[in-house]
């Protein structure tokens, strides 16, 4: 998966820099079981660290609790493990603060309408998914009128995201705008919206992570916008800090929470700058 591939070449740029061997493994997807396998030989093969995808990391706690008993340093990105003891550093995105940022665009979207919002998840179980919704529910909280109006579930696949969102709008014909926490939505909802008739104007819609296919789906004119993660510090810092705790700093940041960044139209074309003039 691109967001995969840039975490991992933020990373080699961390072991080019600090000089330290990287070695992947792990699945393109995630899949407990060869994540867990993954972990296991990193252990009897005596890495110094390990950095993974925190998602599902309950399932996860045993075996790095093995390798926090054998001196490993741990790192995670995405989301953090439940005993945050196992990790010396978490950097992950503030998905808090993107989904209170959604929910205020959308709602400037509509001019003044109270924001009646669908949010379409993965999973009522993803941790970080959960978080931006309770960040677009504390937007709700603060501004009277505005609610989200159900949740639905797509199970992070993009056949499923269309159906969703068609029987989203189709059951709760009251929503005006709809949020969407993962990076497998754009093109899906992309192609709903034209199947209902649907732009950025009559039905603002906003969605996850910058990759090419993404940006196409926006560039299409029928999605609002969409919200970038800092995928680069996912890679680049985990390395660091890791590689600082082995070297046995103990000034290592414990946890990073990384802003968004929404990207629509009218900055479609020049947001990397301009993100990076904000930092």
């Amino acid at each position: 998966h691109p967001v995969y591939v840039r975490i991992e070449e933020a990373f080699q740029e961390a072991a080019d820099e600090f000089g330290f061997e990287a070695i992947y493994g792990g699945t393109a997807d995630v899949q407990f079981d060869k994540m867990i396998e993954a972990i296991e030989i990193g252990i009897a093969e005596g890495v110094d660290g390990i950095v993974l995808d925190g998602s599902g990391a309950s399932a996860l706690e045993p075996v790095l609790t093995k390798a926090k008993e054998k001196g490993i340093a741990i790192g995670t990105y995405f989301i953090d493990v439940p005993d945050t003891s196992l990790r010396c550093s978490a950097v992950m995105t503030n998905s808090e603060a993107i989904g209170y940022a959604a929910a205020e665009a959308l709602h400037q979207q509509l001019g003044g309408a109270d924001l009646k919002l669908g949010f379409i998840s993965g999973s009522l179980d993803a941790v970080d998914e959960m978080m931006q919704r309770d960040g677009a529910q504390k937007y709700m909280d603060e501004h009277p009128g505005c609610e989200i109006v159900t949740t639905v579930v797509d199970k992070w696949d993009s056949i499923q995201s269309e159906e969703a969102f068609h029987n989203l709008l189709a059951g709760y014909p009251e929503v005006n705008a709809v949020f969407g926490t993962n990076g497998v939505q754009a093109q899906a909802f992309s192609k709903a919206l034209a199947d209902l008739g649907h732009d950025a104007e009559s039905m603002p819609t906003i969605t996850m992570d910058d990759v090419d296919e993404n940006i196409a789906a926006l560039k299409e004119g029928r999605l609002f916008g969409l919200m970038a993660q800092d995928f680069y510090a996912m890679g680049y810092l985990n390395g660091k800090y890791v590689y600082q705790t082995i070297m046995g700093e103990d000034d290592v940041p414990a946890t990073s929470l990384r802003p968004g960044y929404l990207i629509t139209m009218d900055n479609v074309d020049t947001y990397l700058e301009d993100w990076l003039a904000g930092e």
